[in-house]
């Protein structure tokens, strides 16, 4: 009798390559994405509300390969089936690299019928279909045979591809859509995408196994195996004991991993001095860490305690996390967080994978459930996230409990590593341990400052005495925090309420990038026809022209032909200079009657940022004042308005570093600030400290140089929001001429080596020496 032949071997050097190729065509897609899509709403190509697009392109994706995975992983075991040689793993994930190959289309199909966006979207879904269905049973091919121990090196080499396609693929992305559109990426997802499919076909011949006989030494575990179905395939598979402790921890690593995505960067933004620069590497520590560590963990799932390595690792990672509103806003402690994470993830990744592939002979479906649970993770942290910057109205306190929540998730795995004697107190006593630690930065006045000293980034959640009623929630781009004091609990509440609805209703009608809101309609509209507007937005644009003649063009709200692209003020400036002739605020032709706005010139484009949070700043404080509250602040993203009986303690901040410049007290007063440290790049440009930033002067389209920052008190938030981009604009001498005709207005510029200008009528700030005001 004749045996059958052996199938050749995987090629793991083709596998791995064709994890890289993939993964590098999709993430060059999925980061050039958003900066794309926000250039479309100046053509017929409508995106979706607001930025509203950005958060459903990342769901979608993880909630397509969530129900992907687990499907491709089943048709892969019953594909093999115990005792055939069925189709190869190779040749599914080559299809659906293929498949997505063809995604490009149907962006092109969408475009044909003006609905470019909606075509964006549809590819980004489909690459999280090709993503569930490849990645899965590459690893599942890179553990090796089903009958075999699951081989840790080959495993942790597999996760280094992915995390080394995760760390290059936004830079390729930008060198793809460097003066180009967005077709020149999607035709590189289409050629990445063939080669990813090549490789991974050649990678796994016909007759690589996934499904057989149990390893040795575990039948008494898992009976023989047959052909299953697919729902009694996945409920084995959540049903194994290994795989009910190792799900519930994967998924709250990657609970943590999107949290710190999501909001490390708002987080970095309102804690540390702003360097671009510093912020990049400090967001991607986690990643370098993994890529890193993992050629040096990946033995550690072939040994005896890759069950401790796993459920060790990943509580690592969790206290990383859950350690950072512990410590103090430092650099350092951003530095320590971000390795500890990324260091336990680099420890539990490939004993994880292990443990998934050794969970039962159905190895691609463990491996796909595993991606799945990972993919609920991505999913649920930002949502996660955001109820607790509602609740708590910090980026930190939402880091914080995302690692608590992935100490508790890998509990139940941490607890097969201990003896069973000692196993309840020890988890007992991480419990409340862990606990008590988490208590001190989710306290809701945990994040507040001193009484007396308040961070203007927390204005609105201070007060001289007293603790009023205090609410967040994430709006305009930052988070907008409610001070109220009020009779009881059940008025504020529902003050507050009503106020965030507003805040969201206006948000969505004055946004520049929604078609379906004011501005947007007359942007989308531009040198085609006027466009009728809300009666708000109509008022506003209207008091933004009388601020562009009153400065004689020094404020424009016409700059929206270069600001309409993500990150304008990083692009190469031959960008702005090409909009040059579109930038003229007395171009903008009103009509009160009809109430119209028209841009007569295709390109032209309105942003409403300089004044428009300050009015919707204003509108909150009169909806409150209706709403029987006494007092309280406003304030968004540092702009702000105090209004009722009482006085408030508010800090202007330092543009080059931590602390405060000094603080004052305001009541009635709106006071917002301008300057070049919130969102810049570094230049070539040797004033302001070479940077680039993302207030223009409108007559030159080049970043305002000559001050680092500007803060203003006036009658309203809108008078000061717009004066302090003004004023930055026009700088202290001309700035200071200008305000004497604005009368009730003051103003205090900061230079890069914060020497302090302020206008006659600016308060007196404690902690400022008066000899340093000139």
């Amino acid at each position: 009798m004749t045996s059958p032949a052996k199938p050749r071997p995987q090629s793991m050097p083709a596998l791995l390559t064709g994890l890289a190729l993939s993964g590098l065509a999709a993430g060059a897609f999925s980061f050039a994405y958003p900066l794309t899509a926000v250039g479309l709403a100046s053509a017929p190509l409508a995106p979706l509300d607001g930025a509203s697009w950005i958060g459903a392109a990342f769901s979608i994706y993880f909630l397509a390969k969530l129900a992907a995975a687990p499907v491709m992983g089943w048709l892969a075991d019953r594909m093999d089936g115990y005792g055939r040689n069925g189709a190869s793993m190779g040749t599914l994930m080559a299809l659906a690299c293929v498949f997505a190959s063809a995604l490009p289309l149907l962006f092109l199909a969408a475009s044909s019928v003006g609905k470019a966006q909606l075509g964006l979207l549809l590819v980004q879904a489909g690459l999280g279909l090709c993503a569930g269905a490849s990645r899965p049973l590459a690893l599942a091919a890179a553990a090796g045979p089903a009958s075999a121990a699951p081989a840790g090196r080959r495993l942790a080499q597999a996760a280094l591809a992915n995390q080394l396609a995760f760390l290059l693929a936004p830079l390729l992305g930008g060198l793809i859509l460097a003066g180009r559109d967005i077709q020149a990426v999607l035709a590189y997802l289409s050629v990445g995408m063939l080669a990813a499919a090549l490789f991974f076909f050649l990678a796994l011949p016909r007759g690589t196994r996934t499904f057989g006989p149990p390893m040795p030494g575990t039948a008494a575990n898992h009976p023989a195996p047959v052909r299953p179905r697919l729902l009694p395939a996945l409920r084995a598979a959540l049903a194994d004991p290994l795989a009910a402790r190792l799900l519930p921890a994967v998924a709250g690593r990657a609970l943590g991993i999107a949290v710190w995505a999501a909001f490390l960067p708002m987080f970095l933004t309102a804690s540390l001095p702003r360097d671009p620069l510093l912020f990049g590497l400090l967001f991607s520590l986690p990643s370098l860490a993994v890529c890193l560590g993992l050629p040096f963990t990946g033995r550690l799932a072939d040994g005896p305690y890759a069950l401790r390595w796993a459920a060790g690792g990943m509580l690592i990672s969790a206290l990383g996390l859950l350690a950072l509103p512990l410590l103090p806003s430092t650099i350092w402690a951003v530095a320590i967080s971000g390795l500890a994470a990324g260091l336990g993830s680099a420890a539990s990744l490939p004993a994880s994978l292990g443990l998934a592939a050794s969970s039962g002979p159905g190895r691609a479906t463990h491996m796909a459930v595993y991606q799945s649970a990972a993919s609920l993770g991505f999913v649920v942290g930002p949502l996660l996230g955001i109820l607790v910057v509602r609740a708590f109205g910090t980026a930190e306190a939402a880091l914080g409990l995302a690692g608590l929540c992935g100490v508790l998730c890998c509990l139940p795995l941490l607890a097969g590593t201990l003896p069973v004697a000692t196993r309840s107190p020890i988890l007992a006593g991480i419990v409340a341990l862990v606990l008590i630690l988490a208590a001190m930065p989710l306290r809701r006045d945990a994040h507040l400052p001193a009484p007396g000293l308040p961070s203007v980034r927390n204005a609105a959640a201070a007060s001289i005495s007293g603790a009023p009623h205090q609410y967040a929630d994430l709006a305009m781009g930052t988070i907008v925090r409610l001070s109220l004091e009020a009779p009881d609990r059940h008025v504020a509440d529902a003050a507050a309420d009503k106020a965030f609805e507003l805040i969201r209703a206006l948000q969505a009608d004055l946004d520049l990038r929604n078609p379906h809101g004011s501005v947007g309609r007359v942007n989308l509209n531009a040198g085609r026809a006027p466009e009728q507007v809300s009666l708000e937005a109509y008022g506003i644009i209207e008091r933004g022209l009388v601020w562009g003649r009153l400065t004689d063009g020094a404020f424009d709200i016409s700059v929206g032909a270069v600001s309409r692209v993500a990150a304008y003020w990083g692009l190469d400036p031959w960008y702005a200079r090409a909009q040059q002739g579109l930038v003229d605020y007395r171009k903008v032709v009103l009509d009160p009657v009809k109430r119209t706005v028209f841009l007569p010139e295709a390109g032209m484009a309105l942003d409403l940022g300089g004044l428009a949070k300050g009015a919707v700043i204003d509108a909150t404080v009169e909806l409150l004042r209706r709403s029987g509250v006494a007092a309280g602040i406003v304030e968004a993203g540092g702009d702000m308005y105090c209004f009722g009986t009482r006085a408030w303690r508010v800090g202007i901040e330092n543009p080059r570093g931590p602390g405060l410049l000094g603080s004052a007290l305001l009541r009635e007063r709106g006071i917002c600030g301008s300057g070049d440290y919130r969102r810049f790049a570094p230049g070539d440009d040797p004033t302001s400290q070479g940077r680039r930033h993302h207030v223009l002067d409108p007559h030159s389209l080049s970043s305002v140089s000559g001050s680092a920052a500007v803060t203003v008190l006036a009658e309203n938030a809108e008078t000061a929001d717009a004066l302090a981009t003004a004023l930055l604009v026009l700088g202290p001498e001309r700035g200071m001429e200008f305000l004497s005709r604005e009368l009730g207005a003051a103003a205090l510029w900061v230079h890069d080596d914060l020497t302090l200008i302020a206008s006659p009528n600016f308060p007196a700030l404690a902690s400022i020496p008066q000899e340093a005001l000139k």
